[in-house]
């Protein structure tokens, strides 16, 4: 791919669920730019659920889609990057309607020990890669 038409957006230590972003990632990944954004707003509306494919023990099914969720802090904070990725992209001058995500992926980050004894943080890297078509 090459960097002249594409923008990249990395999200370190992001407070989000990794379970809940992988899955999120492998939902919206291959999608239009304004599409998944307004899928996750969606998702943060509880209109639609991620179906959960790879964390799936003890979910619940949801219509249609087998087993699933609505996991509304890891939506906000992907869409935010997403939007964030769409304005970079605009600062490069590309054009906006014709972007398509091409990497979207969560690794874990260090998970912070909190205040109470047994309590962990649980934070996520967020890498995510939009190109034009």
């Amino acid at each position: 791919m090459s960097e002249d038409k594409s923008a990249i957006v990395n999200g370190t230590f992001v407070n989000a669920s990794f379970k809940h972003a992988v899955e999120i990632c492998k939902f919206v990944k291959g999608k239009k730019l304004n599409s998944a954004i307004g899928l996750l707003s969606n998702v943060e509306e509880k209109k639609i659920a991620i179906p959960m494919t790879r964390f799936k023990k003890k979910v619940p099914h949801k219509p249609g889609i087998g087993p699933g969720r609505y996991p509304v802090k890891a939506s906000k904070a992907i869409r935010g990057l997403l939007e964030s990725a769409g304005k970079n992209a605009e600062a490069k001058g590309l054009n906006t309607d014709k972007l398509v995500i091409k990497v979207l992926e969560a690794n874990r980050a260090l998970s912070a020990r909190r205040a109470a004894r047994f309590r962990r943080g649980k934070l996520t890297n967020i890498k995510i890669m939009v190109s034009e078509e």
